[in-house]
């Protein structure tokens, strides 16, 4: 629903973010808001960059296939989806996959100030 709001908020945070999960997690989030915009070139920028910083990753290509079908570019779709084939098997390669467990542990108080803390020294280098 408020995806103008979360595009500009993701787009300060990755100016400062360092770590490399949170940036792809950034990334990933930046590109289903901007494409929810209508913004297919910032949808697809946001996507190619967390697919370079996690290589191995089958989420941003997924969703760069889906971007690419929904423009009516079947041929781009059938080769990101190629490429998904062609990565290891499911071995811990894209974050995504743990992502609701972490998520999961910002509600358990004394998880969630480590959280918080961390995120807040990485806005501060």
């Amino acid at each position: 629903g408020e995806h103008k709001k979360t595009l500009a908020e993701l787009s300060q945070a990755l100016t400062a973010i360092k770590n490399p999960d949170l940036l792809y997690y950034g990334h990933l989030f930046s590109g289903r808001s901007a494409a929810a915009l209508g913004q297919t070139a910032a949808a697809r920028n946001a996507f190619e960059q967390a697919a370079r910083l996690k290589p191995n990753a089958q989420s941003p290509l997924g969703a760069l296939s889906d971007l690419a079908y929904a423009q009516g570019d079947t041929g781009g779709a059938a080769a990101m989806l190629a490429r998904v084939a062609a990565l290891p098997a499911l071995d811990g390669g894209d974050p995504w996959w743990v992502y609701n467990a972490s998520v999961g542990l910002f509600f358990f108080e004394p998880l969630r100030r480590d959280i918080v803390e961390t995120l807040r020294g990485e806005m501060r280098k």
